[in-house]
């Protein structure tokens, strides 16, 4: 179930990447998180988040060795690894720059 916060974000996501999957270009119309969104930590944070058509979100879904390609070439190991260090709790959003986005 979303939420208008889930929404706000999903919409945010998808402007940016002008509505198109960031993997091949074709038009998407959702949206992926890089690191599941069960991670309340990072779960609104931009930078966690890519424009997906329906092919490429499902195959992100369902495979691994997929998943860390994607990780790789779109977000970068390095900025994949600080989300984790906030979505754990080791560090806050703030400590690498992330933006969130709030309620309003």
């Amino acid at each position: 179930m979303s939420n208008l916060r889930d929404l706000k974000w999903s919409k945010v996501i998808r402007r940016r990447d002008n509505e198109k999957c960031r993997w091949c270009g074709r038009p998407g119309g959702s949206v992926a998180h890089f690191i599941p969104r069960k991670r309340m930590g990072v779960r609104y944070v931009l930078e966690n988040g890519w424009c997906a058509c329906s092919d490429h979100h499902k195959r992100y879904d369902k495979s691994p060795k997929f998943r860390k390609l994607v990780i790789k070439i779109l977000l970068g190991e390095v900025t994949y690894y600080n989300l984790r260090e906030v979505a754990d709790g080791k560090k806050d959003i703030g400590s690498y720059g992330f933006t969130e986005v709030d309620c309003d």
